[in-house]
């Protein structure tokens, strides 16, 4: 009786599709498989959760998976096989278009060269690797293409490249998105702690139109922000400098 009310509490008081709504997916899937840990819910509500997010992903190997256990070995529903294939036409696709990239996705440290002797940019780029400028937006797209299969250290790397050579404002803004949320899915705090804190530069020098939209990227922020306050060193400070100032600490009213 006492394990069952231990439970029960634990349920009732469990925030997790509260935090949930404010994030990305990817993000939400591990709050889910430490609920499935904690034993906290039956495993199969479990299971059902993680199916549906999965779905929603590129990660559809795993979502199979999950609909196998669930369903006791049964086949794997043809929307999902149909799915994987689309989703492998699309990888294709944009591998073609940032092809003249592979000699950079290869060597990080040119990359690097490159940035010190502020030389990366399109037009030298043009010269020595003959990319165009929709090699450049197409690299944003197979970031994150990369990022819903999973693959977040290569997401992140080509999210950093586009970073510094993107033109399109909205974009740049998606672009420390999706690098935060793979620097904190690859558990790598100290980059995630830097990307972070690159994202709310970004979020505060960009002007929204929408009022809500505004609240709404905040919320998101410091959603995100528990990730890496709560797995780097000195994350109680760094919250508190985040989170309880103006203009962010409106989003917790």
């Amino acid at each position: 009786q006492r394990l069952s009310f231990s439970l029960m509490t634990a349920a009732e008081y469990d925030l997790t599709s509260t935090l949930a709504e404010y994030m990305d997916i990817h993000l939400a899937l591990p709050l889910l498989e430490f609920l499935q840990k904690k034993n906290i819910y039956p495993e199969n509500e479990i299971l059902q959760a993680k199916l549906e997010m999965l779905k929603k992903t590129f990660l559809l190997d795993s979502a199979a998976d999950i609909y196998t256990q669930l369903n006791s070995g049964s086949a794997v529903p043809e929307e999902l096989t149909l799915q994987r294939k689309e989703v492998q036409t699309q990888i294709q696709r944009l591998e073609s278009l940032v092809k003249p990239f592979e000699p950079l996705f290869q060597d990080m440290n040119k990359v690097n060269e490159l940035i010190k002797g502020n030389m990366l940019n399109v037009s030298y780029l043009s010269d020595e690797y003959h990319v165009e400028a929709s090699n450049v937006e197409a690299l944003f797209d197979f970031a994150k293409c990369q990022f819903e299969c999973g693959n977040y250290s290569k997401a992140s790397g080509l999210l950093f490249l586009y970073s510094q050579l993107g033109q399109q404002s909205d974009l740049l803004l998606g672009c420390l998105w999706g690098k935060c949320a793979a620097d904190i899915l690859q558990g790598d705090w100290e980059v995630a702690r830097r990307t972070l804190l690159a994202l709310k530069e970004r979020l505060d020098a960009v002007s929204f139109v929408n009022p809500v939209e505004l609240l709404q990227n905040r919320t998101a922020f410091l959603h995100v922000a528990l990730f890496v306050c709560f797995n780097s060193e000195g994350g109680l400070s760094l919250w508190v400098d985040l989170g309880a100032v103006e203009p962010y600490i409106s989003a917790f009213l």
